[in-house]
């Protein structure tokens, strides 16, 4: 009997102890995701900045070839 108990002893304190390494990775991998999604939100806000820039330089080619056809019509 007292062999029995031993390996039960063994058992739980193997089981504790992967338990534990399993808890390790899991927190290691959530801070990992949440890494990821503070730069996935710096990356959004950068490409946010990119394409307000890109819709400002359309406007503005927009706005110098109004002037520039409002220039040729009063021409003619």
């Amino acid at each position: 009997m007292n062999e029995l108990a031993q390996l039960n002893e063994n058992f739980t304190d193997d089981f504790w102890r992967h338990l534990d390494k399993i808890s390790d990775n899991f927190k290691d991998v959530l801070k990992s995701i949440a890494s990821a999604l503070k730069e996935l939100k710096i990356l959004s806000t950068n490409l946010e900045s990119i394409i307000d820039s890109i819709i400002g330089v359309i406007i503005s080619l927009l706005e110098i070839s109004i002037s520039i056809a409002k220039y040729f019509l009063q021409k003619q």
